[in-house]
């Protein structure tokens, strides 16, 4: 039975809001720990493991900081190419 029910596509606004709170940047558990607060998991959902002992929430965070990272690059180069 599956208990975190988010998915990776549904963290880039808790992970985004997280990194705001942190001021821009910040360690991957520290991150995790502002969207736990954000979406006010509970132990059970925040427990919930995904393979071997790595959490749902973890490797689902993992995703959607990757995805928010690769959107800023292709942003970041998209913006800089127009300015040409």
């Amino acid at each position: 039975m599956e208990i975190f029910k988010y998915k990776y596509d549904e963290l880039f606004n808790p992970v985004l809001q997280a990194l705001h709170r942190l001021g821009g940047s910040g360690k991957n558990s520290e991150i995790e720990e502002q969207v736990i607060t954000i979406l006010g998991l509970s132990d059970a959902e925040v427990e919930d493991i995904h393979r071997g002992n790595t959490s749902k929430l973890s490797y689902r965070s993992a995703w959607a900081r990757n995805y928010l990272k690769r959107l800023r690059n292709v942003s970041t180069c998209f913006g800089h190419c127009l300015k040409r």
